[in-house]
């Protein structure tokens, strides 16, 4: 469902208060910044970083894209968790 409804906002939003950094990737940009925007106005908020990304998973383009900014932006950094 992504991050933005349903069981992936419900493990975002937990990952979230236990101050994880929390990637929010949905199909719709607008619905991202919303579910983002409430992960970090919960009450019990652990303080992590949290960012917006699109992508849309049926495609396998949009895919390749995320990848390859989420690679440009992160680096090194890894990816511990993802959840389709």
């Amino acid at each position: 469902t992504g991050s933005n409804s349903g069981i992936g906002y419900e493990i975002a939003l937990r990952l979230a208060r236990q101050g994880a950094n929390v990637h929010v990737v949905c199909r719709n940009a607008s619905k991202c910044n919303t579910a983002a925007k409430a992960f970090q106005s919960d009450l019990d908020f652990g303080g992590g970083f949290v960012s917006t990304w699109t992508m849309d998973t049926s495609s396998l383009e949009s895919v390749k894209k995320f990848s390859d900014e989420f690679i440009r932006a992160h680096g090194t950094e890894s990816l511990d968790m993802l959840f389709l």
